[in-house]
């Protein structure tokens, strides 16, 4: 009796912890029966402890319903127990199909244990009604769009007026302060003056007790070419040893400067002990090196004593010279610059005309301020059905269905039994046109009671007419055979043609690709128009024509 009993109460047992397991995770949602594309929304419920991880579905679609918008966890605290979380996940789903779906049971993972929620059944009903007397969608208007779009090239603008005005505005304030702003007095020190302070500080480097001799020897025969070069005119700093010593004598001689050959031999003597130093790596003694820094100072004072002072007409016409050779060096080099300029100005002007020329204006347009279809590539495009039969296409904007019954000629109306026009945008006139159309023939009329593949070549040959009619000149096609994603065999036209607008008087060059299929009844015709020079031409094209799929066709 006992084991029995044990045995009952362990099912017992059993069976609640199950049902505690089904009811971790609630499931609902706020209808089970929408029209197709409405939204719905999936909520999941679950109460644990603060401490725990809860980890939700994160799929792209719950059993065949897509998930538009993953909404953020909710957590609220039990009130009666803290230690409890309440966590509240809402999903946005929706299906764009009729029929009955289920949202299978998702896993909910609780401190990594798995969690299954309830499967729910969801109702997606058709809509009917005749867009004709209701439309579905308001229209937008195109060309507000299209302005749109264009002003965002003026505000570019404006914004690179505003950047270059301040940038001047900011030069011309420097300028000013520039001109105004007092020139920092700068004392002027004749050379032997400049060669006295440097032998100065060169005794204050200390170079010859840190063993430094390259470097003294490097500094002490800078300051004698310094000297020679300002004093005596004569390019020493670039000079080697020996050409130094021979345009110091022809100096000497020209400008009739009482320079005796022993201060020439002197100076030599210091100037070769220098470069054994630096390039054959010598090492005078201290002694040697004191004796070759006096050699340099007295030669140096005794030159200043033999050269003649200027006087101050003299200075100043060197200064003159010198202030006009270094004027005319700017003015040449601003020539320069300014030649330099005026090439690389013409080049760019005559590319930039080569390639409005070969470009065309539109195409320019659209480089620099973008083009009015680039919004397409990042908005979201939809997928619908349109005619009958019904074609699957996605396209930017919905299609909205257009009656041009009352334009047909009396032998078109009697040769049509049904025809279905959806469009998005102008034929011609919006960068962008899309159309679907089916048409089914009345088969009594025709002389086979069929379609054949001259109807189908008849077919595509009003089609070019027509559009001449609207004003395409120049008409340019190929064809190609075609193939839809379900197998559907058709035929691809594609091409360019001129058009002339004789209200605005603008001629443009559109591209278009068109489809057309042959089905038991009649034809189904796809097309794309969209501006010949638009950057974005091949990949909204290529998108429209490659989703183009017919339902139930034949």
């Amino acid at each position: 009796m006992k084991i029995k009993t044990h045995i009952i109460l362990l099912f017992l047992s059993l069976g609640f912890i199950g049902f505690a397991q089904q009811k971790q995770v609630e499931t609902s949602v706020d209808s089970t029966r929408i029209r197709i594309g409405s939204k719905f929304h999936l909520v999941l419920k679950t109460k644990v402890d603060t401490s725990s991880v809860v980890l939700f579905p994160k799929e792209q679609y719950f059993g065949a319903l897509e998930v538009l918008e993953d909404y953020p966890t909710d957590t609220i605290l039990d009130k009666k127990n803290r230690t409890k979380y309440e966590l509240i996940k809402k999903y946005g789903l929706t299906q764009f199909d009729s029929g009955k779906y289920v949202i299978p049971q998702l896993k909910v993972l609780i401190d990594n244990k798995p969690f299954l929620t309830d499967s729910v059944m969801i109702e997606v009903a058709n809509v009917e009604v005749d867009t004709l007397k209701q439309p579905l969608f308001d229209i937008k208007d195109v060309i507000a769009d299209y302005q749109k779009s264009s002003m965002k090239w003026w505000l570019w603008l404006f914004i690179g007026l505003g950047i270059a005005g301040a940038g001047i505005v900011v030069f011309l304030y420097w300028k000013k302060n520039q001109t105004l702003k007092p020139r920092e007095s700068k004392i002027i020190y004749t050379p032997i003056e400049k060669a006295t302070i440097g032998l100065k500080k060169l005794e204050e480097k200390q170079l010859i007790e840190k063993g430094a001799i390259k470097d003294y020897y490097s500094e002490l025969t800078d300051i004698a070419r310094t000297y020679l070069e300002e004093a005596v005119k004569i390019p020493a700093m670039e000079n080697t040893t020996a050409e130094l010593i021979e345009n110091l004598r022809k100096t000497a001689i020209k400008r009739k400067l009482a320079i005796s050959d022993e201060i020439v031999l002197s100076l030599e003597k210091v100037l070769k002990q220098a470069d054994l130093v630096k390039f054959a790596k010598s090492k005078p003694l201290e002694f040697e090196i004191i004796e070759d820094r006096n050699t340099v100072e007295k030669t140096l004072r005794t030159m200043h004593g033999i050269i003649p002072l200027k006087t101050p007409e003299e200075e100043e016409a060197e200064r003159n010279e010198e202030l006009r050779l270094e004027l005319e060096r700017k003015r040449r080099k601003k020539k320069m610059i300014s030649n330099i300029s005026f090439v690389i100005g013409v080049i760019m002007v005559i590319g930039l005309a080569y390639w409005m020329a070969t470009s065309g204006i539109s195409t320019i347009k659209n480089k620099f301020f973008g083009s009015p279809t680039t919004e397409f590539l990042t908005s979201e495009w939809i997928t619908s059905e349109y005619g009958n039969p019904p074609v699957r296409i996605e396209t930017p904007k919905v299609l909205i269905r257009k009656d041009i019954s009352s334009s047909f000629t009396p032998q078109v109306k009697q040769e049509i039994k049904e025809h279905l026009l959806f469009t998005y945008g102008e034929l011609f006139k919006d960068f962008l046109y899309v159309s679907v159309n089916t048409t089914k023939l009345n088969t009594e009329v025709l002389e086979n009671k069929k379609i054949t593949e001259e109807d189908t070549a008849k077919y595509i040959d009003r089609i070019f007419a027509e559009w001449e009619v609207q004003g395409a000149k120049n008409i340019l096609t190929q064809r190609t055979e075609f193939t839809t994603l379900n197998g559907t065999p058709g035929v691809k036209i594609f091409g360019s043609f001129d058009y002339l607008d004789v209200e605005s008087k603008n001629s443009k060059k559109i591209y278009y690709e068109s489809l057309v299929f042959q089905h038991t009844q009649g034809f189904i015709h796809i097309v794309v128009h969209i501006d010949d020079d638009d950057v974005n031409k091949k990949e909204i094209t290529d998108r429209i024509i490659n989703s183009v799929e017919l339902i139930h066709a034949k």
